[in-house]
């Protein structure tokens, strides 16, 4: 599957990202700041602020499901 991770620089994201890439799964993530935690996460996370108007356009269209950790906290 092509899953969308948006929070993938959290703790909980990068997790998430590193278990799903193990399982074959193709990962993007999306993020407002670079990960710090992982450089194979982030070298799959596209650096956007969902505040944005148009964040989203730089993603990929074809994604088979969307796990939403992003937050602001």
């Amino acid at each position: 599957m092509k899953i969308l991770v948006t929070g993938s620089s959290g703790t909980i994201g990068t997790r998430l990202c590193e278990q799903l890439m193990a399982a074959g799964h193709t990962v993007i993530g999306v993020d407002r700041v670079p990960n710090k935690w992982q450089a194979s996460v982030q070298k799959i996370t596209i650096i956007a602020d969902l505040l944005e108007n148009d964040p989203m356009k730089n993603v990929p269209k074809d994604i088979d499901c969307i796990v939403h950790l992003a937050a602001n906290a």
